[in-house]
């Protein structure tokens, strides 16, 4: 799962170069419509919002306006929100507003918004008006123009809370120009040319692509959503995403299962991202130039977004993230390894433990920052790996199978239900080398 801010990159998503993931071989100057109150109350890390955007994909500009309300915590006197530097805030008011700050910081707009004091407030409320031209980064992820539109949190075209650790639940309505078709992490719902978006789950952000020319192709459990992608990759990834999702959903999706999973394949080049059932993967030209040889990087990339939607729910700006990516490449590593045979599965082996060397601990209780990509994407898996080797496949499953459908994402936690699931001797020597 892809989550990093242009220029000082925040990875939270599969390290996966974009050859990897790819396999194969009129702005509306009408006003905005009045914002209306739908969505449910905030908790301290959910953040509820409410907008009405309007693209403009020949020119590359937007005009947005956004309701946002956050559960207020004990003591604070400001909010840090993050936007796209490129765009010019018109205005920024809302209960507990007295005055806001900008600052441009590496390629982003910094909205310190200065918070009134005010006894009993259990939330704080702010609306933003902004427009301008979007500003996209150097990896090709996001993208505004006439033939494909891709927004996410990559580009900030929303406002973001600062610490990347609330929840973008409720809802947005995306204007465009006749004839573009949008499809989306969250669920959507056209009418002429808006789309409303609307996120229940626990996502990020508001994720979505729009182009006139997308086209689906189904098949069991999976869509492809392309804009002129070639037979053979639309039917090479859905014959990879229905087993995934098959293997996934045998071993944790009793309660919970992933109903339909969307693949899109974004014509351009640049990292692959999933949000959950959602899963965006390149297939841009010189993408197609470093397409693997065989099945196995695909499967395990699609493995991996596959299992976000349970692997999900660590602060993915702490150092509890090591859960939500350690634990999805373990899982689609295995499923490489039912699927594809044992070989393929001691690649990965081997791959994991050249990363993991020299690396530090995983996590430590004095632990503050978000944990380096080789300890989350290499020596974590490789760890679980061990541990496996230790308990067998069996009692692996079991504890496997807790993790990825019980709420359990604070290490402490994990730590804990690993020693319940597997006794003291394997969970204390888990424990121990996790901080080693």
């Amino acid at each position: 799962m892809r989550i990093y801010p242009p220029k000082h990159r925040m990875r939270a998503c599969h390290p996966v170069v974009a050859g990897l993931v790819s396999i194969l071989g009129a702005l509306s100057c009408r006003s905005a419509t009045p914002l209306l109150p739908s969505a449910p109350a905030p908790s301290p890390t959910r953040a509820v919002y409410d907008g009405v955007v309007s693209l403009r994909p020949d020119s590359g500009t937007i005009v947005a306006s956004w309701s946002l309300r956050l559960a207020r915590r004990p003591g604070a006197d400001s909010v840090v929100l993050l936007l796209n530097s490129s765009v010019t805030v018109a205005a920024l008011t809302g209960r507990d507003v007295a005055r806001y700050d900008t600052q441009n910081d590496r390629g982003l707009a910094k909205l310190t918004v200065h918070l009134s004091p005010r006894s009993g407030a259990a939330e704080t409320e702010r609306r933003l008006q902004y427009a301008g031209a979007l500003h996209f980064g150097e990896d090709g992820i996001n993208g505004l123009s006439p033939a494909w539109v891709e927004l996410g949190l990559d580009s900030f075209w929303f406002p973001v809370v600062a610490d990347l650790a609330h929840d973008a639940r409720g809802r947005v309505r995306v204007v465009l120009p006749a004839g573009y078709r949008v499809i989306s992490s969250g669920s959507q719902t056209q009418r002429g040319d808006t789309v409303e978006i609307v996120n229940t789950r626990a996502l990020p952000d508001f994720a979505f692509v729009a182009s006139r020319a997308l086209k689906t192709t189904a098949q069991g459990q999976a869509r492809t959503f392309d804009a002129g992608a070639a037979p053979e990759q639309i039917a090479r990834m859905l014959a990879t995403a229905a087993q995934c999702a098959g293997y996934l959903n045998t071993r944790y999706g009793a309660r919970d299962p992933m109903v339909t999973a969307d693949l899109v394949m974004a014509p351009r080049t640049g990292p692959g991202y999933a949000r959950q059932r959602y899963v965006v993967i390149s297939v841009g030209p010189s993408a197609q130039r470093n397409a693997p040889a065989d099945s196995v990087g695909l499967t395990k990339f699609v493995c991996h977004e596959f299992a976000h939607y349970w692997s999900i729910g660590a602060v993915p700006s702490g150092p509890d993230n090591w859960l939500n990516e350690a634990f999805a490449e373990f899982v689609a590593a295995r499923a490489v390894r039912t699927l594809l045979g044992e070989s393929a599965w001691l690649r990965l082996l081997e791959q994991w433990q050249a990363g993991a060397a020299g690396q530090g601990p995983i996590w430590t209780p004095t632990q503050t920052a978000r944990p380096h990509p080789n300890v989350a994407y290499r020596k974590a898996p490789a760890l679980l790996a061990q541990l496996e080797a230790r308990v067998g496949s069996a009692l692996m499953d079991a504890m496997l199978t807790r993790f990825m459908t019980e709420p359990l994402r604070t290490t402490p936690a994990v730590l804990d239900m690993i020693e319940q699931t597997l006794g003291r001797e394997h969970g204390g020597w888990f424990r121990t080398e996790v901080g080693r």
